[in-house]
């Protein structure tokens, strides 16, 4: 099982559905279980807790047993990369590893998360399949 996230720094009609949609027929494609997608409208660089979505993002990450946490790609986080790194670094600390539609992070978040790289983001799209709730997706 895996939960979604979507980040809008506008409130573009159609547009957090278009990207559900487009995370869902992702997820199929993968073989993965997309249980949920959590959503934020909002601008800037606001923290993790300065986001519901991504507030209850984490709360589910703490209720449930989840292989990884998809996005589309970084942009859906922040473009700032140290708020990439630090939003990042909150589903890793869990255990949870973090997927990308594009298949990675940059560099520079690789390196602000203090030598604890995501391998899910850097091995690239579709190189793991969940057959189950709670499968890790992460390479042994």
């Amino acid at each position: 099982m895996v939960f979604g996230y979507v980040r809008s720094g506008s409130d573009r009609p159609g547009y957090l559905e278009g990207c559900k949609e487009t995370l869902a027929s992702w997820c199929a494609r993968e073989g993965w279980e997309l249980w949920t997608v959590f959503t934020d409208v909002c601008s800037g660089v606001l923290e993790a807790d300065e986001r519901p979505g991504f507030t209850g993002l984490l709360n589910a990450l703490d209720e449930r047993q989840v292989a990884a946490v998809v996005v589309l790609d970084g942009g859906h986080l922040s473009h700032r990369v140290e708020v990439v790194a630090s939003l990042v670094r909150e589903p890793v600390l869990r255990d949870v590893e973090p997927w990308g539609m594009d298949g990675g992070l940059p560099p520079d978040v690789e390196r602000a998360l203090s030598g604890r790289q995501s391998r899910a983001w850097s091995a690239g799209v579709g190189a793991c399949r969940a057959g189950s709730p709670g499968v890790n997706l992460r390479h042994p």
